[in-house]
């Protein structure tokens, strides 16, 4: 094979694939030439039912978060009082309360236990 010297070099005009034909063309019926959706009644409804069910399952959702909030609140209130009645009975078990004291005692133990059932009811209210 014999080599031909290069006589000259032409430009290449380079053009993506990627791009869209631009047309002037307007399709019949849309003078404004925007883009226009056209759907069946049954393709429609079959949309407005997946809104309406995605609204739905987003409501839940929010609702459910309030509830673990609530429940995360009343469980740490419970954990409170709990550990309340826990201090006091560690202190009965160390000392020999004076009449008084031992009213007081009793006083806030008896205010830490109303304070649990009252928390059971609002824990199991809505049930």
């Amino acid at each position: 094979m014999s080599r031909q010297p290069l006589s000259s070099l032409v430009d290449f005009e380079f053009r993506s694939d990627f791009e869209t034909p631009q047309t002037d063309i307007v399709p019949a019926g849309n003078p404004d030439g925007l883009d226009t959706i056209s759907m069946t009644a049954s393709e429609l409804a079959e949309l407005l039912a997946n809104a309406r069910n995605e609204g739905l399952q987003a409501a839940l959702a929010q609702q459910a978060a309030a509830a673990q909030t609530g429940l995360d609140t009343l469980s740490d209130e419970l954990k409170k009082a709990l550990g309340e009645l826990l201090e006091l009975a560690k202190c009965l078990e160390r000392v020999a309360l004076s009449p008084d004291d031992a009213t007081h005692v009793r006083a806030l133990i008896t205010g830490a236990c109303t304070h649990i059932v009252a928390g059971q009811r609002d824990l199991f209210a809505d049930q």
